[in-house]
């Protein structure tokens, strides 16, 4: 998705020029294609993740294996001033229904994991090979996930660019409208110029795959209720999506993401994420 063209807003939002200004960000744009043989190591959504031999591999609290949502290795991401330069970032989720999210507790990694290590090993003798075991545990019960690890996995390349703050963002309003309400003080309740404005203009929009930026939600925003998560940042957004015959789906037509304080991304501590997902 290309950068908001601030110099051509659209009537309504040109008095909020310099408040959309101030908003924009670093964003690494994520694009998935389907693969063959990928390697252990590579940025990918899905498949058998990279895990050193002395790692246990992860599990929830009741003994299920948890499951490989991505892996981004990060010498692969363009050059920026908030992720680590090297390394391996792995998200994993578990497969009940809620793909292990806790609705009390979005913080405890107990249904879901989020692992950081800081050199990445290419000698495969010295990483996990035999997932047999973990496959035999899946297979064992009923195993729900927004993607398809029947196929192989999704390939990631990525792209640095920019973007405003998004329309579900929970300071939106305050930091880009003045507290004003974007339907009733800006669109004055015109649906046509709303969806126009969202839809086929892309302003303010956080769909997609990508790495910090803003998020997208079908709900609301987990950080709007809680003081503690005001500064957490978007660190991973995986979106619904259909690449070929392979499908993401989170619930029904969802979007899934994951926010960190920025201090705790600087000391590289990535024990305190905020799992999320929602759906329509």
């Amino acid at each position: 998705m290309p950068p908001i063209d601030i110099n051509n807003l659209p009537k309504v939002l040109q008095p909020y020029q310099a408040n959309i200004q101030k908003t924009i960000k670093p964003v690494i744009d994520i694009k998935l294609s389907q693969a063959d043989n990928l390697p252990i190591w590579a940025s990918k959504v899905g498949g058998y993740p990279y895990l050193p031999l002395i790692h246990d591999y992860p599990h929830d609290s009741n003994g299920l294996p948890l499951q490989l949502l991505a892996q981004i290795n990060l010498s692969d991401v363009p050059t920026n001033d908030l992720l680590p330069r090297t390394g391996m970032l792995l998200f994993f989720i578990g497969g009940d229904d809620l793909y292990g999210m806790d609705f009390d507790d979005q913080q405890t990694q107990d249904g879901f994991r989020v692992l950081y290590f800081d050199t990445v090993i290419t000698d495969e003798s010295q990483l996990w090979q035999d997932f047999s075991q973990i496959d035999a545990k899946m297979r064992a019960q009923d195993y729900y996930s927004p993607i398809d690890h029947e196929k192989p996995s999704l390939a990631m390349s990525f792209d640095a660019t920019t973007r405003e703050m998004s329309y579900n963002d929970f300071e939106f309003e305050q930091n880009v409208l003045e507290g004003k309400d974007f339907w009733r003080d800006v669109t004055h309740d015109d649906e046509d110029l709303a969806e126009d404005i969202l839809e086929h203009e892309n302003i303010f929009d956080g769909s997609g795959h990508h790495l910090l930026g803003y998020p997208v939600f079908t709900q609301e925003d987990p950080r709007s209720a809680d003081n503690a998560l005001k500064d957490f940042i978007l660190l991973f957004q995986l979106d619904t999506d259909n690449i070929g015959d392979y499908s993401i789906m989170w619930g029904d037509s969802g979007v899934g993401n994951f926010f960190i304080h920025h201090d705790d991304l600087k000391n590289k501590d990535f024990s305190k994420v905020l799992y999320n997902w929602d759906c329509c």
